[in-house]
């Protein structure tokens, strides 16, 4: 995050470590508009651009450290269906920043990119997101059932048509990967993740 620029220069700190400051030369920084919510010491930015972009972005960063686990780990058969699918999405991304899509199109490949983030965070055992019209919700703005119904819808259709090389494994063998059988009963649910709630409480007269 920039705060001025001075004869080819930024001031300004990096968002995963706001507490050091210091200057970067400007043919390093990439200049976006941007809101700032909670300004303080635990304000966050969030980008002015398509929620789609920011989520490929953030998910691509994410997968990026698991996915050299994998490769440590020995898990060639996923280390590589997931390379694929990174370049994929990559490659889907560029399409959108460019702007030239149409509308229809557009959504089209919004919907393809949603449809392999789903795969890739269920691969790896991550949450499931839930969305409306392709773009991530936030648990504390929609209530509780809204939430279990995006929930719902997210985990029915996660997993979609991928490239063979990448096609998902079987539920049995996600819920065996992501889970002990002591910790998730495989037979008496078909989602390998349960939905996030918030805490509330009723109050009667």
């Amino acid at each position: 995050m920039a705060f001025f620029v001075s004869a080819g220069w930024f001031r300004g700190f990096i968002l995963k470590n706001p507490n050091v400051k210091g200057i970067f030369p400007s043919s390093y920084i990439h200049l976006k508009n941007a809101h700032v919510k909670n300004k303080g010491q635990f304000e966050t930015v969030i980008p002015v651009e398509d929620s789609v972009i920011t989520e490929m972005t953030s998910t691509l960063r994410d997968w990026g450290a698991m996915w050299k686990q994998l490769y440590v780990k020995n898990e060639g058969d996923l280390f590589h269906r997931l390379w694929h699918v990174m370049n994929e999405i990559l490659d889907l991304r560029r399409q959108v920043l460019v702007g030239s899509l149409t509308h229809d199109r557009m959504r089209d490949v919004k919907q393809h990119i949603t449809a392999r983030l789903d795969w890739g965070n269920e691969q790896l055992c991550l949450d499931l997101v839930p969305r409306r019209e392709f773009s991530m919700v936030d648990p504390d703005e929609i209530s509780v059932t809204e939430l279990y119904r995006l929930t719902i819808a997210a985990s029915r259709g996660g997993v979609s048509a991928v490239p063979k090389r990448g096609e998902p494994r079987d539920s049995r063998q996600l819920l065996d990967a992501c889970f002990t059988a002591s910790s998730f009963d495989t037979q008496s649910s078909q989602f390998p993740l349960p939905p996030l709630t918030r805490n509330f409480t009723t109050h009667f007269e």
